[in-house]
């Protein structure tokens, strides 16, 4: 059932529970339209982060929108039913956090994007199990 579907039907039955499950549906619907943009942006920091052009500040900035990206993925994701994709996402962040931090057990670059390529999936999986 799509998030839209979910949301007709709760609508039509007008209890409390149905509210709620409208607006939950509501947010579902946001959350893809922010999983759409977010994927190419990701995206587009993993092509810069993988080319040999890039300097130190593009990559603390590729980073940087990688771990942001995945934060606020992980802030919403298993809430609206997304779990996989929530894991995925806080994969990312926790071994971003440990690559920005350093020491000898910090991923590295390569080990990152792999991670940051599993999360798009991820979002490209939930994308098109909504029908997008």
């Amino acid at each position: 059932m799509t998030a839209a579907t979910w949301a007709d039907e709760a609508a039509q039955s007008g209890d409390g529970p149905a509210r709620l499950a409208v607006r939950l549906a509501e947010l579902r619907l946001r959350f893809l339209d922010t999983i759409e943009l977010r994927l190419a942006e990701l995206g587009a920091w993993c092509d810069l982060l993988g080319s040999p052009e890039a300097d130190a500040i593009d990559r603390r900035a590729g980073l940087d929108g990688i771990r942001y990206g995945a934060h606020k993925t992980l802030g919403l994701a298993a809430t609206l039913g997304y779990e996989s994709l929530g894991a995925a996402a806080g994969r990312v962040e926790l071994a971003l956090d440990g690559h920005l931090r350093g020491g000898p057990e910090a991923p590295a670059l390569p080990d990152l994007l792999t991670l940051t390529e599993l999360m798009l999936d991820e979002m490209a999986r939930a994308l098109t199990e909504a029908g997008r």
